[in-house]
């Protein structure tokens, strides 16, 4: 319903591994499904690959999940003192006091929500299929083991080109409407 009002919806899409796309909100088209990326410990990116925890593969329907994949391993995260995921992360993780060192794609999903927030900045009239077209068209390639390609953000921006829309051919559930 919020898609077709004309907003952009992006998911995690989950810690469960390989073919494991079966559950909402992440196996919807109608959604913008981040994977999480892991740079195996180096800055090159021809090295990434999705991270052996990320969910990926085909939903129960037969899409294939996730639309694209954002950093997802090794993120550093700032952390209110004292908080449970404070005083329960291993000691290892503890980067300085305030931030710690975390997975999953629930890091990865803000990355691209905040590109759609700066791209929609630039661009307020483009449709949720429209952007969702746009990021997997501008993706810095193809990233080891996922369908989709890792986001880049200067290569959304830059975009000059007519902008097509996803999810062509794909009827809404009316189950809710």
């Amino acid at each position: 319903i919020l898609w077709r009002a004309g907003v952009v919806v992006v998911v995690s899409a989950g810690n469960a591994g390989p073919h494991t796309a079966q559950y909402a909100p992440a196996n919807d088209p109608f959604a913008i499904t981040v994977g999480a990326s892991d740079p195996n410990g180096t800055l090159a990116t021809l090295d990434d690959t999705i991270a052996s925890f990320s969910t990926y593969g085909h939903t129960l329907d037969g899409f294939l999940k996730p639309d694209l994949v954002a950093p997802g391993r090794h993120i550093v995260a700032p952390v209110p003192a004292g908080t449970t995921l404070d005083r329960t992360a291993p000691e290892a993780n503890h980067v300085e006091s305030g931030y710690l060192r975390a997975n999953g794609t629930s890091f990865s999903a803000p990355q691209v929500a905040g590109a759609v927030a700066i791209l929609l900045q630039e661009r307020p009239n483009l449709a949720p299929d429209q952007v969702k077209w746009l990021l997997q068209h501008t993706t810095r390639g193809s990233v080891s083991s996922t369908p989709g390609g890792a986001l880049d953000v200067g290569r959304v921006l830059a975009y000059s080109g007519t902008v097509g829309y996803a999810n062509q051919r794909i009827e809404p559930s009316q189950a809710l409407s």
